[in-house]
């Protein structure tokens, strides 16, 4: 039998431009009658709830991704301790101002986001999570003041 589905997929992805062009044209054409609006809201409310978990996972995946350009960019160590621990890294404001930053980009998951598309500025380093949180608590690490590094608390 004939799939009339696996032939379009494979017409779409052989000319997408061609495709998107359509699909702009026929938006443009039903975006102000209001039946047809109802539909494709009445489809968009559907296919959200349907996709829900690979909506999430893919906005994990892209964010995780996001967020290791960035710590890439400005070093894959903390700046202070040394901590190479992938999941406890973070990007820091150097001279402070990130709760400011984060109330005017939204939320903190646009922060990677507004990185990359600043074209990753300066102002920013890699810290570990127990750095940052000191240095936004107490102003300075006990890593500056004791001159510890890490690997001088190994038993």
């Amino acid at each position: 039998m004939f799939d009339h589905t696996e032939y379009q997929r494979k017409r779409r992805k052989a000319n997408p431009a061609r495709f998107r062009a359509y699909a702009r044209s026929y938006y443009v054409r039903h975006k102000d009658d209001p039946e047809w609006r109802e539909k494709r809201n009445a489809y968009l409310r559907r296919y959200y709830h349907l996709h829900r978990e690979k909506r999430n996972a893919n906005a994990h995946d892209w964010h995780k991704k996001l967020k290791a350009e960035a710590i890439a960019h400005y070093g894959s160590a903390c700046a202070c301790c040394g901590e190479a621990i992938y999941e406890f890294l973070c990007i820091d404001h150097i001279n402070g101002g990130g709760n400011r930053h984060r109330k005017l980009l939204g939320c903190s998951r646009n922060f990677y986001s507004w990185l990359k598309k600043s074209g990753y500025p300066g102002g920013f380093r890699t810290l570990c999570h127990n750095c940052n949180q000191s240095f936004g608590y107490n102003g300075y690490c006990p890593h500056q003041i004791s001159g510890h590094k890490r690997n001088d608390y190994a038993h």
